[in-house]
């Protein structure tokens, strides 16, 4: 074999897979990703419902791979989009209100040269609109880190080294200004005031005042719990108050300003321009 083969051989193949992605990910992985933000789920929790790995989640967001049929019906339940969304089919006349048929019909009698002159107002209006879409994200929202692996909450979870989590885009107000980062509930020690799977908007901070709600690691293992001077309170009564002991290893992460709401997240036409203003870095 020519010396250097195995180097092109190597390299179309590494283009290929690239390529590949890049198709996976613009076909399919931003549609995912877009509508699972839309819903409030992180990657696990989608992974959870749909019964697989939040590997497979990022993966397909990413573009390494692509869902396998048999799992798109359930994956569009999960993300609030319709199959021939998913695929990028655009809804038949049938879906068309009686107005908009009726505007299609008329616009069918004009003559060409009229038709461009609407066409050309229509592309002038949707430019308009998109600017004022864009210039309205940059103003009302911010990134927040959501991390993954400081959920916690209720029932104890060891925190790991490493920091896992993703970038999510939140609408600005008092207390997304003041947050640092989202940090998701697990348990229910503090029902009623937060439930299992809302995601809590955290300010750090290394000390908290007797009745402020707080994430704490207490000897490696997180807690969303009321701090207390001696321990620290639980809102579920079935939950005994756990005092301080001497040899406590007690570490305060932040605060928590409150919950992350249906009205914190972007809609669907908003996390687009969003995904686009990020990947252009305008945001």
């Amino acid at each position: 074999m020519a010396p250097g083969r195995n180097t092109k051989v190597s390299e179309l193949s590494k283009a290929k897979a690239e390529k590949t992605a890049a198709f996976n990910r613009a076909a399919y992985g931003e549609i995912i990703r877009a509508n699972r933000i839309r819903m409030g789920l992180s990657q696990p929790q989608l992974a959870a419902i749909l019964r697989t790995s939040k590997n497979y989640v990022s993966n397909w967001e990413v573009g390494r791979t692509r869902p396998d049929m048999n799992i798109i019906p359930a994956l569009c339940a999960a993300i609030g989009i319709r199959i021939p969304e998913f695929f990028g089919v655009r809804g038949e006349e049938s879906d068309l209100t009686p107005a908009q048929r009726a505007h299609l019909r008329s616009y069918s009698l004009l003559t060409p040269r009229d038709q461009a002159t609407v066409n050309a107002l229509t592309e002038h209006l949707l430019d308009a609109a998109d600017r004022k879409l864009r210039e309205k994200c940059l103003q009302n929202f911010l990134p927040l880190f959501h991390n993954e692996n400081l959920a916690a909450a209720g029932s104890l979870n060891q925190l790991g080294d490493s920091v896992d989590g993703e970038t999510e885009f939140i609408r600005r107000d008092a207390a997304s200004e003041r947050a640092d980062e989202i940090v998701t509930v697990t348990g229910d020690s503090m029902e009623p005031t937060f439930r299992a799977g809302d995601d809590l908007l955290i300010q750090h901070c290394r000390v908290l005042e007797p009745g402020e709600i707080g994430i704490l690691v207490i000897n490696g293992e997180g807690f969303v719990k009321e701090y207390r001077k001696n321990g620290v309170h639980s809102h579920n009564a079935a939950y005994p108050f756990r005092k301080f002991c001497p040899d406590d290893d007690v570490r305060i992460v932040g605060r928590v300003l409150g919950r992350v709401t249906g009205a914190h997240r972007p809609t669907r036409e908003e996390q687009t321009m969003l995904d686009e203003l990020r990947r252009e870095g305008s945001i």
